[in-house]
Parts: C-alpha cells; structure tokens; sequence
C-alpha cells in the first residue's frame, strides 16, 4: 500500500509541475504576443510618420518651386447697352510670379447682376470649369515661364434677359438702374498633380467714376447706351490664391 501510495504522489507532483510548466509558456507566449503586437504598433507609427514627413516635404517643395499667377484687370471699354444686354471689354494681365512653367493657363471670366446673381456662386461656377472630368485632358490655355506675363483683351456680356430682371427690381431705391460685378479666375494645373488645379480668383464692383461730383457710382441706367470713366474696385472679399 505504501508502495502504491508513493508512486501517486510522484504521479500527482509530476502533474502539478507539468501543469505549472503550461501556465509558465502561457504566460511566456502572451508576453511574446504583447511585445510583438507592441512592436506592430511602434512599426505602424513609424510608418505613418514617414508618410506624413513625405506628404510634408513634397508640400513644401511644390510650395517653394510651383508656378503662381498674378492677376492684374482694367477696364479697356466704356459699359454699352445695346440689343446684346451690357458689354464691357477689360484687359487681363497674368503674369507668372512662381519659380517653374505654369501649362495651360486659362481665364475665365463673368458678370454678376446685383440682386439677381450671387458673385461667389457665379464665381465658384467659372472657377469649376476645367475641374470637371470630361477637361481632365485638356491643353487649353496658355504656356507661362517664371517672369513672362501675357495680356488678353477680353469681352464680358450680360445679356439682355438678366439685364431686363435686374431693371425691374430696382434695388436702387427704385431707380430704373443695375449694378454689376466682374467674376472669375485664372485656372492652371499642378506641375506636380496634373489632376490638381491651382487658381487665382477675383471679384470686382464695377463702377464709373463721376466727373462732376468726384466719387465712384456703381448704379448704371441702361437707357443711358454708354457709360464712360469705368472702374474696377476690389470687393474687399472672395479674391484668393492657391
């Protein structure tokens, strides 16, 4: 019996130490598996790190060697009412102010009639123009070197529908008269991204300067054909370059 007895307790010691030696590798391969899972993240976290210092160099180098055009508008006409609604011709200077080639610079360019456009929708419209997919390709525009500058005598009609509106809600304080902003901007793409664009936006109150009382009047009377003297005056918001 107590040769029975003894080899028991060796086979329940010899189980306990066998039991003990399993929670031991548990443990061990838990560790393993937090260190390891520890180590993914410390891998991932270097990795996203690298990635966003590379997003953040190749932003500053497009920063610093990108084209950027600047914009400079005149009126080159007097306003004139006729059959095709209100015309005015300006002249567009845009000038390569950047450190590499812009392609396919474009202009766009419109009115908006007080009280009946909003100028940063119509804005927003023009400036959305070669952003949309089916002028993903395309090569209009024009072909601007660091410092090179090209001028463009450009038309802008408000036609004769938006003209008659804009008469009969006398925002004027009742005078039979409308007011009119110059919109648009000059689009280019990305020597970096071709499907990035780049643009430099503009809005202007377009004015004509009285002679007789000296200041600026922005109220024009379409049963006048021809208004002289015009001027362009910032908006003072909705210009922007990027």
């Amino acid at each position: 019996m107590d040769d029975h007895k003894a080899k028991f307790e060796a086979l329940a010691t010899a189980a306990d130490n066998n039991a003990a030696a399993a929670r031991d590798l548990a443990t061990a391969a838990e560790a393993q598996r937090k260190l390891m899972e520890a180590a993914g993240q410390h891998t991932e976290a270097l990795a996203a790190q690298a990635v966003k210092q590379t997003e953040l160099t190749q932003a500053q180098l497009e920063l610093s060697h990108r084209p950027w055009i600047a914009v400079d508008i005149a009126p080159n006409s007097p306003l004139i009412f006729d059959e095709r609604g209100c015309v005015m011709t300006f002249k567009v200077t845009m000038r390569n102010v950047g450190h590499s080639v812009a392609k396919h610079v474009s202009l766009w360019t419109g009115f908006a009639i007080s009280g009946i456009h909003d100028p940063m929708q119509v804005r927003d419209q023009l400036c959305s123009i070669m952003k949309q997919p089916q002028n993903e390709n395309s090569d209009y525009g024009s072909l601007l070197f660091p410092n090179q500058q090209v001028v463009e005598e450009r038309p802008v009609i408000g036609s004769p529908t938006d003209v008659k509106k804009a008469r009969e809600m006398k925002i004027f304080q009742g005078l039979d008269a409308i007011g009119l902003h110059l919109v648009g901007c000059v689009d280019y793409p990305s020597a970096f991204d071709p499907k990035k664009h780049h643009q430099t936006r503009f809005v202007y109150v377009v004015g004509y300067l009285d002679s007789k009382r000296g200041v600026v009047m922005g109220a024009f009377d379409p049963s006048t054909p021809t208004h002289f003297n015009m001027v362009l005056s910032p908006m003072g918001h909705g210009a922007s370059a990027d």
